[in-house]
């Protein structure tokens, strides 16, 4: 009778742990979530944002298993040396709610910045710009149809962009978890100035 009900609570404290798990994972997202509703200034730290939000209506790549990747600039125009600002939505455009994590934006994100005039790759610059400190859960929180997911990325801190010219920007490839796998995604490209 002892060993049945010591059974029993040990079954029941083995389940709380998992609850625990979870409680724990949605919890820090939670605490990424509200660190995200502080306003964007010029400086590395202050942009480490991933939000979820209302979808834009903005150009997109080509979507896959229901998801786009929409790439837009703050300012399209900018001078030599100032901050290059882009925000990256993952849009839910499966018409159903999905389980999906932005992910990593050092990691999981690259970028082709090509100067229009000489064809030349703006080089990454290795640095731990985006190295996002807490991970998600693999289904990641629900996004509902209609919703997406958005990380904002200062570019001039991941890419040597130091001469004048009219560049072209996109995500070549995002890789976003949506329904707990991977799933790699092109942008749409924009066009950024980059003045003397």
């Amino acid at each position: 009778m002892e060993s049945s009900a010591l059974r029993r609570r040990t079954k029941n404290s083995l389940f709380n742990q998992g609850d625990m798990s979870k409680f724990v994972n949605v919890f820090l997202f939670i605490i990424l979530l509200a660190s995200s509703a502080e306003c964007l200034a010029d400086t590395p730290l202050d942009n480490r944002q991933l939000y979820i939000g209302v979808s834009g209506n903005s150009a997109a790549g080509a979507s896959v298993d229901g998801v786009a990747l929409s790439l837009t600039l703050r300012n399209s125009t900018v001078q030599v040396g100032q901050p290059i600002w882009a925000t990256v939505e993952v849009r839910n455009v499966s018409g159903k709610t999905q389980g999906a994590w932005f992910g990593p934006r050092n990691s999981t994100y690259s970028f082709t910045i090509v100067n229009v005039r000489t064809g030349s790759v703006a080089p990454a610059i290795p640095n731990n710009f985006g190295l996002d400190p807490i991970s998600g859960p693999l289904d990641g929180p629900p996004v509902s149809a209609g919703a997406s997911m958005y990380g904002t990325f200062r570019l001039d801190l991941m890419y040597k962009i130091n001469e004048a010219g009219t560049y072209s920007v996109r995500v070549a490839d995002g890789v976003p978890i949506v329904s707990g796998k991977p799933v790699h995604l092109q942008s749409n490209t924009m066009t950024l100035v980059v003045a003397p």
